[in-house]
């Protein structure tokens, strides 16, 4: 049940309707009409059960294997600052392809949440607390603002002090957007 919501990316409202129809697919099964695992439950079991084992999973792969980071953050104008960020690896021990899977929220808080030290210490801070270096880090992808991006005081400039191989990506939707925009306004 959970591990077919987490497995197709379904949202866990799904687990909800996927409880009553257990007793419809299965009449005659005892175990179907009494099982109730509707989102709350489902919730727990993916964080108190399924995600250690989830997250040593990526973590062994990120430790041995070469991988890719891919950020966004919020940018609205409280004081706290959500920064996804999913790590892309090839999985070589089950599906055989590159996979994109979630590894931390990389908070950071406070007035200085949108500058470039902070949110480096926070990315550096997740891969620390998982006993990860950056020296399988081939590339890291965010958007195109200067703090993340720009030449002289960035993300991408303290990622590249710590590895100077791994490669930088901008965001090209974010490129053709901005593109699309001036070229409209041009007329």
């Amino acid at each position: 049940h959970t591990n077919f919501i987490v497995h197709h990316n379904l949202p866990f409202a799904v687990a909800d309707h996927l409880s009553k129809l257990y007793p419809i697919m299965f009449p005659d099964s005892k175990i179907a009409k009494k099982l109730s695992c509707a989102r709350t439950k489902t919730t727990q079991i993916l964080n108190g059960n399924m995600m250690p084992v989830i997250k040593d999973y990526l973590h062994g792969q990120m430790k041995l294997e070469p991988f890719s980071i891919v950020n966004d953050g919020t940018s609205d104008t409280g004081l706290k600052k959500m920064n996804a960020a999913c790590a892309l690896i090839f999985d070589v021990t089950r599906s055989n392809k590159v996979e994109s899977k979630f590894f931390d929220m990389c908070a950071t808080t406070g007035e200085d949440a949108s500058k470039a030290a902070t949110l480096f210490e926070a990315r550096d801070g997740a891969l620390e607390k998982s006993v990860i270096t950056w020296d399988n880090c081939v590339s890291f992808g965010v958007d195109n603002c200067n703090t993340n991006i720009g030449s002289k005081n960035s993300l991408k400039t303290r990622i590249i002090k710590k590895c100077n191989h791994c490669f930088i990506a901008g965001c090209s939707c974010h490129l053709a957007h901005l593109s699309a925009e001036k070229g409209g306004n041009a007329y």
